[in-house]
C-alpha cells in the first residue's frame, strides 16, 4: 500500500530512558492497579494498595512480543485540511496492520487522538486481530470524556485502559506520552512544525528513544 503523499518515515538513533513509571491499569471488568517500578536500580515498591505489576522490566522491546503503534498530534487540525489528515492518517494505521501491528495506544486527547481511535475500531471490524488501547493521563479525565457520545463510544472499544495517576498534576500528560511512547515500535504523528508544545514534546521524546516516528503534515502546502 502506498504511502499518502505529505508523510514521511524516519529512523533515529537509539538512546536509553532511566525512568520512574507509575501507572494504573483499568481493563473493561477489572481494575489492578500496578507497582512503582524504578528501571535505574531494578526495585520495586509496594504503596498501599492491592497491586499487580503488568510492565516488563527490563527491555521492553525484547520482551514484549506484540508490536505496538502509537499516536501524538495536534488537538486542532485547520479545516481544509481535516479530509486530506484522515485519509492519510487511514493509510498509515493500514500499513501498520500489514506490517503486524496489533495493539493501536492513543492518549485520548481531543482531535488527532481520537480521530486515530475512531479509525483503528472501524479497522478492528475487518481486522479482529487488532485492538485499541487508551492512555489516560488521570482518572478524571473519564468523567470529561464520557460527556461526549463520540468520545464514550471510543472508549468503550477500547479492550484496556490505562490510567496514569488517580488525580491530576502538572507532569500527568508528559507521563502519558512516556508511557505510550516506551510501548510502542512504532509512532504516528500529526504534526505542522511548530517548535512548542505537547506534540513537539512528544516527537523529541521518539528521536531520543530510537522508535520509528512517522509524520503527516496538516499544514497547507507553499506554493
Amino acid at each position: 500500500m502506498r504511502r499518502a503523499r505529505g508523510t514521511k518515515g524516519y529512523k533515529s538513533k537509539p538512546n536509553v530512558f532511566s525512568t520512574f513509571f507509575i501507572f494504573f491499569s483499568v481493563s473493561l471488568f477489572d481494575v489492578s492497579p500496578h507497582l512503582i517500578y524504578n528501571e535505574r536500580k531494578g526495585k520495586k515498591r509496594q504503596l498501599p494498595f492491592e497491586w499487580e505489576h503488568t510492565l516488563p522490566a527490563g527491555n521492553e522491546e525484547e520482551t514484549m512480543k506484540e508490536k505496538t503503534c502509537c499516536i501524538t498530534g495536534h488537538r486542532e487540525i485547520p479545516a481544509g485540511r481535516a479530509a486530506y489528515v484522515e485519509r492519510a492518517l487511514a493509510l498509515e494505521i493500514d500499513r501498520a496492520i500489514e506490517d503486524g501491528f496489533t495493539c493501536f495506544l492513543t492518549g485520548f486527547a481531543e482531535g488527532t487522538d481520537q480521530l486515530f481511535a475512531r479509525l483503528v475500531l472501524e479497522r478492528a471490524r475487518s481486522f479482529p486481530q487488532i485492538r485499541l488501547e487508551g492512555a489516560i493521563p488521570f482518572r478524571g479525565r473519564i468523567q470529561t470524556l464520557r460527556r461526549s457520545p463520540e468520545s464514550c463510544a471510543l472508549l468503550d472499544g477500547c479492550s484496556q485502559l490505562h490510567i496514569l495517576s488517580e488525580r491530576y498534576s502538572p507532569g500527568v500528560y508528559s507521563c502519558r506520552n512516556r508511557f505510550m511512547i516506551d510501548r510502542s515500535q512504532r509512532v504516528l504523528a500529526v504534526y505542522d512544525g511548530r517548535q512548542s508544545g505537547g506534540t513537539f514534546s512528544a516527537i523529541q521524546l521518539v528521536l531520543k528513544s530510537g522508535r520509528e516516528l512517522r509524520t503527516i503534515s496538516p499544514a497547507l502546502p507553499q506554493d
